[in-house]
């Protein structure tokens, strides 16, 4: 079964790393359970991922990030968590709503998000519609199509036509197709440096009806071509609207838009840090130790 091959991949990618973790599910919503990794020990921080990755790849990061527990989420329809199939006319309410939960399950009370991507997206709506929840945002890379000026690239935007998204999405799922997916987002020579184990996990992945169902849903409600939908791209006065403190750390490579996206950004934010670090989309990945130093120093 490909759970039964997620779980053996996921112990051989924490054994690498040497971390300790632990797994549970929380029943969210009718009919849908989301999984939690917690890896490490330490002051907690929430952990959101891209869309196709999973919790278990911020095991690299939590090496290198000791003191911290990482509570990482694996998003719905990704890894072992259940689908949602999100609606075009309320996404980021339907989003905020599910995450509540979510955040309330945990029990931490009102604690750090870092997010990337897609997470990065969900986190920034968290911290303006739930902010009794969340204490502080750390954003790595572009968080989708949250910020003025992002750009998706061609694959984004063909999977936001409906129907058509669906046959692209069921084309066979294996470890050369993810690696032509993630080359550009993460780099060539990331992409070389990547775990045997983590491409396959992304493959693997990619084969659940959950992550088809969820995405295929997913972006539509968030994407147009070539651009984000005016929908749930923050406006200036959201963000200066947003009190607690963000920290940007973008990859100087991020295909999706460059530091220039941050650094606007930051202007408009009552408290913000930007810094910039070699890599690309995915810098929890590409440059892990840099990330980590550079998530110590903004967290203090």
């Amino acid at each position: 079964m490909i759970e039964d091959r997620i779980r053996t991949l996921e112990r051989e990618h924490f054994a690498r790393h040497r971390v300790t973790w632990s797994e549970r599910f929380l029943d969210v919503d009718a009919g849908v359970r989301i999984r939690v990794l917690e890896l490490g020990n330490g002051a907690p921080i929430i952990c959101l991922h891209a869309a196709s990755w999973f919790a278990a790849h911020w095991a690299e990061l939590s090496a290198s990030l000791p003191g911290h527990r990482l509570c990482c989420l694996d998003m719905p329809g990704h890894g072992l968590s259940d689908a949602v199939v999100y609606s075009v006319r309320d996404v980021r309410a339907q989003q905020v709503r599910l995450f509540r939960r979510i955040l309330e399950q945990l029990g931490l009370g009102r604690t750090r998000i870092m997010g990337n991507s897609f997470g990065g997206m969900t986190a920034l709506w968290l911290a303006l519609d739930a902010s009794e929840l969340v204490s502080e945002v750390v954003i790595l890379g572009v968080p989708a199509t949250a910020l003025p000026g992002a750009k998706p690239d061609l694959l984004m935007s063909l999977l936001t036509i409906r129907g058509f998204n669906r046959l692209l999405l069921a084309l066979p799922s294996t470890q050369w197709s993810s690696r032509l997916i993630l080359r550009g987002a993460l780099g060539r020579s990331a992409l070389a440096r990547l775990p045997a184990e983590l491409v396959a996990l992304h493959a693997l992945g990619r084969k659940r009806r959950a992550f088809t169902r969820t995405i295929a849903s997913w972006m539509p409600a968030t994407h147009a071509w070539r651009r984000g939908l005016g929908s749930v791209t923050l406006a200036d006065e959201e963000l200066a609207a947003l009190g607690q403190p963000v920290h940007f750390i973008w990859g100087a490579e991020d295909p999706f838009g460059g530091p220039v996206l941050a650094e606007r950004a930051a202007t408009r934010l009552a408290s913000a840090t930007v810094t910039v670090i070699p890599g690309g989309h995915f810098p929890q990945l590409g440059e892990s130790v840099r990330c980590a130093r550079a998530i110590a120093d903004a967290l203090q």
